[in-house]
C-alpha cells in the first residue's frame, strides 16, 4: 500500500466524494501489487498573539486600520511560507512580514502557541495521543494555592465534563488536570486530577480516556506553548495560521 494524504488551495484536505476521484484517477497509473490508500490529511495551526506599535504623528490611519492591515500580511505569510508539507514557521520572517506591512509600524512583539485540534465523539470515551514534535517550555510546577495564577504550558479550550464548564491543563510536571474557574472567574479549582501527561522534551501529550459530553466550534484546541519560537512541521502534518487564532493589539505612540 502507498499511503496518501492530499492537501488542496482551495480547502483544507479533501472531501470523500474527492478522495475517490483521486483513487479512480490513479488506478489505471499504480502497478497491480500497489494499492493506492488516501487518509485525511493532518494540520497543526499556530495561535498568534502580536502586540504592535506604530507612530501616530505621520499617519492618519487610526489602531483598527493598522490591525487589519497587519491581519493582512499574517494571512499573507501563511499563505506564502505554510500550509503545505514539511514547511515550517519562522517567528523572525513573520516578524519581519508584519513591520514590513505598514512604515509607520515601529515595534511588534509577537508569541506563538502550537494547536492541534481534536474531535472527540460525544458522551463517549475518548483516547488521543498528540504529537507536536516540538520542545515544550512548561511553567514551574503548582500547588493548589498557586493555580490560579499558574500559566500552563498545555491548555486546551473550555468543553462541557460532568456538566461543568471546563478546561484542561498541566501542572509543569507533566501530569494533565482537568480545571474550572469559579463562578466569579475569580479562582482556579480541579475537577480531577491526572487524566493525561505531557512529555516536555518530545511535545508528546496523551489525553487519556475521559468523557466529553459537548463542546462549541467543532472541535477542542489543544494550546501548547514551544521552547523555541520557531517550529518545525510535524512530519504528518500541515502547519496554518487560521484567522480566527489571532489576537492583534495595537497602541499608538509619537516619536
Amino acid at each position: 500500500r502507498v499511503i496518501l494524504a492530499i492537501d488542496t488551495d482551495i480547502n483544507q484536505g479533501v472531501s470523500e466524494t474527492s478522495k475517490e476521484t483521486y483513487l479512480d484517477f490513479l488506478s489505471d497509473k499504480s502497478a497491480i501489487a500497489i494499492e493506492p490508500v488516501i487518509v485525511d490529511a493532518k494540520f497543526m495551526y499556530l495561535d498568534i498573539t502580536a502586540n504592535i506599535q506604530y507612530n501616530k504623528n505621520f499617519t492618519g490611519k487610526t489602531a483598527p486600520d493598522i490591525e487589519q492591515i497587519v491581519r493582512n500580511a499574517i494571512t499573507q505569510y501563511s499563505f506564502n511560507n505554510l500550509e503545505e508539507f514539511g514547511k515550517n514557521f519562522r517567528i523572525s520572517r513573520l516578524s519581519r512580514a508584519i513591520d514590513d506591512a505598514d512604515s509607520n509600524i515601529v515595534s511588534n512583539d509577537t508569541s506563538v502557541r502550537s494547536i492541534i485540534r481534536i474531535t472527540p465523539r460525544r458522551n463517549v470515551s475518548s483516547y488521543f495521543v498528540l504529537q507536536f514534535s516540538n520542545e515544550l517550555e512548561p511553567d514551574v510546577t503548582y500547588s493548589d494555592a498557586q493555580i490560579s495564577t499558574y500559566d500552563p504550558c498545555v491548555v486546551s479550550s473550555v468543553f462541557t465534563y460532568g456538566n461543568q464548564t471546563v478546561y484542561i491543563q498541566d501542572n509543569g510536571s507533566g501530569t494533565l488536570d482537568i480545571v474550572r474557574r469559579t463562578d466569579d472567574n475569580t479562582r482556579v479549582v480541579i475537577v480531577e486530577r491526572n487524566v493525561g501527561s505531557v512529555n516536555y522534551t518530545t511535545g508528546d501529550v496523551i489525553l487519556r480516556y475521559i468523557t466529553i459530553q459537548d463542546y462549541d466550534s467543532g472541535y477542542i484546541q489543544i494550546f501548547a506553548r514551544n521552547k523555541n519560537r520557531s517550529i518545525t512541521a510535524p512530519v504528518d502534518r500541515i502547519v496554518s495560521i487560521d484567522p480566527g487564532n489571532v489576537t492583534i493589539n495595537v497602541t499608538g505612540v509619537r516619536e
